[in-house]
């Protein structure tokens, strides 16, 4: 119940952090309200801007924390009762990681849709008349086929290029951008203020093939439909024989990384402390899974047997006095 708070805390300390500062630059009360309380015995001569950083910090010392006392307390019960808490603990830390490790995921893509002008591709104004829906570019919106939790693209690379469309002889100048699941081939606007324009329409990294030159100097991608047709062929140059392998060789690990992504599969555990309900509990967690969710074990009274859960889940109005860890 305690570690949400935490997750919410850590994902706002950076603009909490950037506001501090703001406010004790810009506003003279505020700059001798943050003297005076730094001053106070409590802040342990400690500035505001370090107290933030407390929190953050707790994670990993209650855990060491309960690990000391664990080490000087007898008795089975009390034992069991701490290392739970140890788990519970380690769970939470993890938890918050990966929260953590998202939300960066999503700052660094708004910041680069900040950079997004316009979708070239068609008139979007007439198609928001036409069709009476806003347009927007979903970078920061979670990954489209991934089963399970929400997962997020990353950026694996991004430079400047010449591009030439299929049979048409001129080159142009854009700016690539590869993601976890999706290609992007994009127009710089300004160039002072690093303005980009989506030139073509984005490639899903599944829906494209890519091939080298026989000289290993550039390379042509083509994008296919569900049908498996080809729709375009881009013929990309690079500034050396090195930087088209590197292209190819990202686009390669970036494929890799999605299908991973994609085909995750999770792992349940269930603890039972009443053996002779399995086979109910059986059929009640059958019926309730989803279909993503995958090899189903059982072990009686051990903890030890999970390797690294990832939570816990209260589920005793579920199956009353059992319960439940995910792993994956």
């Amino acid at each position: 119940e305690w570690f949400p708070c935490y997750k919410t805390f850590i994902c706002g300390y950076a603009e909490c952090y950037r506001y501090v500062q703001k406010c004790q630059k810009d506003n003279l009360l505020f700059r001798e309200f943050v003297e005076w309380a730094e001053s106070q015995d409590a802040m342990r001569r400690q500035s505001l801007l370090d107290a933030l950083a407390n929190p953050m910090q707790r994670l990993t010392r209650y855990r060491l924390l309960l690990k000391t006392i664990l080490k000087n307390t007898v008795g089975v019960t009390k034992r069991d009762t701490i290392q739970k808490m140890i788990l519970q603990t380690e769970i939470a830390a993890r938890d918050v990681e990966k929260t953590l490790a998202k939300n960066d995921l999503q700052n660094k893509l708004i910041e680069i849709l900040k950079t997004i002008e316009n979708y070239e591709v068609i008139d979007c104004k007439e198609f928001e008349k036409i069709f009476s829906t806003k347009f927007h570019v979903p970078l920061a919106d979670p990954m489209p086929y991934c089963v399970g939790e929400p997962q997020f693209r990353r950026v694996y690379l991004r430079d400047n290029l010449k591009m030439r469309d299929g049979k048409n002889r001129t080159k142009i100048n854009v700016h690539c951008i590869l993601f976890t699941d999706l290609f992007l081939i994009c127009k710089v606007s300004n160039k002072r203020y690093g303005r980009l324009r989506i030139l073509k329409s984005p490639i899903h990294i599944t829906k494209m093939f890519i091939q080298r030159f026989p000289d290993h100097s550039n390379f042509v991608i083509a994008p296919i439909n569900d049908f498996g047709m080809p729709l375009a062929l881009y013929y990309f140059s690079t500034t050396s024989i090195e930087d088209t392998q590197k292209w190819v060789d990202m686009i390669d690990t970036a494929r890799k990384d999605f299908y991973h992504l994609k085909h995750h599969k999770y792992k349940l555990a269930v603890l039972i402390s009443n053996d002779h309900s399995l086979s109910s509990l059986v059929s009640t967690v059958l019926k309730r899974l989803s279909k993503s969710f995958t090899n189903l074990h059982f072990a009686s009274k051990s903890l030890e047997y999970l390797d690294q859960p990832i939570c816990i889940v209260d589920s005793n109005q579920a199956f009353r006095d059992h319960r439940c860890y995910y792993q994956q």
